[in-house]
């Protein structure tokens, strides 16, 4: 028997995704390619849909610079049309798998965030926080070396 291909950034039609216990059973419909036990517990499982585990997988795989452009359409709901991420930080994150950042109507935990930002190395972000009760914005610049000057 030939050795099964390892798992790939997917869309939504190449993959059926299931839910036992603390695992999200992702598998292929291709069936050369393996089924995932991708764990996420079974709480957070409760309160994701089969597109947010897949987005969790995907950002997870996205490692490439060819993976990176696939995950950046996955991520285009959630995008403006300036290729803006608008988002409201709700609470202090006390723990990894606490959700304190809310996108849309989903919120996120620092992993999921860091998983979603991840997967495009060597691109840049630019962090604007915004008081609500202000109309000026306050803007993270990034520091520049002397050279950049």
């Amino acid at each position: 028997m030939a050795r099964k291909k390892r798992p790939h950034v997917a869309t939504p039609d190449e993959v059926v995704i299931t839910r036992d216990g603390d695992f999200a059973i992702i598998a292929y419909v291709d069936d050369t390619i393996e089924t995932t036990q991708y764990r996420v517990g079974a709480d957070r499982l409760k309160r994701m849909t089969d597109e947010d585990i897949l987005a969790l997988w995907n950002a997870g795989l996205a490692t490439s610079i060819d993976e990176a452009a696939r995950s950046r359409r996955d991520m285009s709901g959630l995008l403006s049309a300036a290729g803006t991420l608008a988002c409201r930080v709700e609470a202090y994150p006390n723990a990894p798998n606490q959700p304190f950042i809310t996108v849309g109507d989903r919120s996120y935990t620092p992993m999921e965030l860091a998983h979603l930002l991840g997967c495009h190395v060597g691109w840049s972000v630019v962090i604007e926080l915004k008081d609500p009760n202000a109309n000026a914005a306050v803007v993270a610049q990034p520091e520049r070396d002397a050279d950049q000057l």
